[in-house]
């Protein structure tokens, strides 16, 4: 896909975000998915899952964000991309987020890992595998 078939909504999502103008309050678990879920759409599972990783580490840095964490946001991008191949259909993030509404449940991890695992300065640095449930048991 190219930027120019993305919704307008989510073009401008995506402009906003390159500039470095979504507000850091805007920088929320949402955003996390959307701005992963279009470069999944424009680049494909393996290089928009690199892409996504990227642009949340460099935009939590640049907003400051003191907690990085790694194995969270690998985990939502791998949720992301299972059920965009689920749904490629999707036009808008919107669409896609109400056809998938689990991912908006950010305690959906918690079903994955334990507390003590996920939070635990391992998970923050790297990744971690799940403790309590295998990302493929879906």
């Amino acid at each position: 896909m190219d930027r120019s078939e993305l919704s307008s909504g989510d073009r401008g999502f995506l402009t906003c975000f390159e500039a470095g103008e979504l507000p850091r309050q805007e920088w929320n678990h949402e955003s996390h998915l959307r701005i992963v879920w279009i470069y999944l759409v424009l680049q494909g599972a393996e290089d928009g899952s690199a892409r996504g990783l990227r642009a949340v580490r460099d935009y939590n840095e640049l907003c400051k964000k003191t907690c990085h964490h790694e194995t969270i946001t690998r985990f939502w991008i791998h949720q992301a991309a299972r059920d965009l191949v689920r749904s490629p259909e999707s036009s808008d993030f919107a669409s896609f987020l109400a056809a998938h509404p689990r991912l908006g449940d950010f305690e959906l991890i918690l079903a994955y890992y334990s507390r003590d695992r996920l939070f635990h300065e391992t998970a923050r640095e790297g990744w971690v595998e799940p403790d309590l449930k295998g990302l493929e048991e879906d």
